[in-house]
């Protein structure tokens, strides 16, 4: 296993890499005193991370150079947490949002909003996996693994997608 981190004010962005594939990403508030990370003191993967990291950062939606199901050990979940987070990534895009009983319709799993929920807590892949776009039934912001709500807040601001505060 190999980590690397990026620093691109506001956020710090740690991703981990398990041969050539990304077991996590880790999101905080990059520190006040923190520079942007120079994109050539990482590895080739992480390059690709932080390009695409600079295009969200600006607004722009972005793969970060990443397919789930290429790149991210998927077989080291649940299947039901694999169809949720793979409906998740294919079908809410960038600046919009859904609901957790809307994206357990979504899987076909319509009965299971709260294993939604625990789903989304445990995704290691926030921002390409883009947790933060889960609310809830009212449209309002819930839990966000790491360092919540503010981070939440955010992101979704960054995509101009619309919220309600709790």
């Amino acid at each position: 296993m190999s980590a690397e981190t990026i620093y691109m004010p506001p956020l710090a962005v740690q991703l981990t890499w398990r041969d050539d594939r990304l077991a996590s990403i880790f999101l905080d508030f990059a520190p006040e005193e923190a520079l942007p990370t120079a994109v050539d003191s990482l590895s080739p993967r992480g390059q690709t991370f932080a390009r695409g990291l600079a295009e969200y950062l600006s607004g722009r939606a972005t793969d970060f150079g990443l397919d789930p199901e290429r790149d991210l050990p998927m077989d080291e979940i649940s299947d039901f947490s694999r169809d949720i987070l793979l409906a998740l990534f294919r079908a809410v895009r960038f600046g919009s949002t859904t609901t957790y009983g809307a994206l357990a319709r979504l899987a076909g799993r319509p009965n299971a909003a709260r294993a939604v929920g625990r789903a989304m807590a445990s995704n290691r892949w926030p921002l390409l996996i883009p947790c933060h776009r889960v609310l809830g039934a009212s449209g309002a912001l819930t839990g966000f693994t790491g360092a919540g709500l503010p981070m939440k807040k955010l992101l979704l601001g960054i995509e101009g997608a619309d919220f309600r505060e709790k």
